[in-house]
């Protein structure tokens, strides 16, 4: 069984494995030892961790002003980070986190990291109401993903693989022909 500390455990659930979330979370962010300004135009260091509120005077207050992180001090961080904010993903979209694919799991981890999940609030709503298709479609409905589609931002890469992730939630849920028989007879 996993590490406590690496994994998001309910009771008689398979864990969420935080360093795998992690994983793909570097994978999209990467690293930078610089204060930089994100997507958004909020200034962000290591592996995008937001500094303060991401405002001019946030960063000119903090303890990043004109400095760096080393790799190893941003990986603690972007952990520690993670670890906090995945009881928050929970309260989002309930237990039923559990029961979906490792990559949809991770998926939606690194969208709440960034924030893009906390902004749609009705596909937040289609998820808890297991309609995984339409939340992909809904995700992507929005203006935040035509311009990252169109100013060629990697945002938008983001944003589709959260999409095709619940998508493939929804696949994974229908029932198979035997089992849409069995439900129609027992109706």
């Amino acid at each position: 069984m996993s590490d406590p500390r690496t994994a998001l455990v309910r009771p008689q659930k398979k864990p969420v494995d935080i360093d795998k979330a992690f994983e793909v979370l570097f994978a999209y962010e990467g690293f930078r030892a610089k204060p930089y300004k994100d997507s958004k135009g909020k200034w962000t260091i290591g592996i995008g961790h937001l500094i303060g509120d991401g405002s001019d005077a946030a960063y000119k207050k903090s303890p990043f002003y004109n400095k760096t992180i080393s790799k190893e001090a941003a990986t603690k961080l972007a952990k520690a980070e993670l670890s906090d904010r995945l009881p928050k993903v929970v309260s989002l979209i309930g237990d039923q986190i559990f029961d979906m694919k490792p990559d949809t799991q991770y998926q939606l981890i690194a969208s709440f990291y960034r924030g893009g999940i906390t902004g749609s609030p009705k596909t937040l709503k289609l998820i808890r109401e297991g309609k995984f298709k339409e939340a992909g479609d809904e995700f992507l409905d929005n203006d935040e993903y035509r311009a990252a589609v169109k100013s060629g931002s990697g945002v938008a890469g983001r944003m589709n693989n959260l999409a095709v992730a619940l998508k493939s939630e929804a696949k994974s849920k229908e029932p198979s022909f035997e089992e849409a028989v069995e439900q129609r007879i027992t109706r």
